[in-house]
């Protein structure tokens, strides 16, 4: 099962409600789930391209506004940890699949 741009924008929280505009454009999407197919693995690199994107603002922000923006690239870098650690567990996208039960040996 293929991955796609919207699966990996949701869990990023790259989809801003309300019509906003959206921190990475389809066509790093596009590069990030042909780089990375499995869905964690892809989460977390889309995660790190947009803490990188709030790294490069907050050299040029002052004040109220350079604090936003590096809690801003924390929250995204720990998405990006946090998505590692999942993809190291199984990715949906190609998790091995565990079966529970009775042995007919029982």
């Amino acid at each position: 099962m293929a991955i796609t741009e919207a699966q990996v924008r949701r869990l990023v929280q790259d989809n801003p409600d309300g019509g906003g505009t959206n921190i990475l454009a389809s066509d790093d999407y596009s590069l990030i789930i042909t780089t990375e197919p499995k869905l964690y693995r892809a989460a977390a690199l889309a995660a790190r391209m947009i803490a990188s994107t709030f790294a490069e603002k907050v050299e040029i922000a002052a004040g109220s506004a350079k604090i936003r923006l590096q809690q801003k690239y924390r929250q995204y870098m720990h998405y990006a940890n946090a998505f590692d650690s999942r993809a190291e567990e199984g990715d949906l996208s190609g998790a091995t699949p565990q079966l529970h039960g009775i042995s007919i040996a029982d």
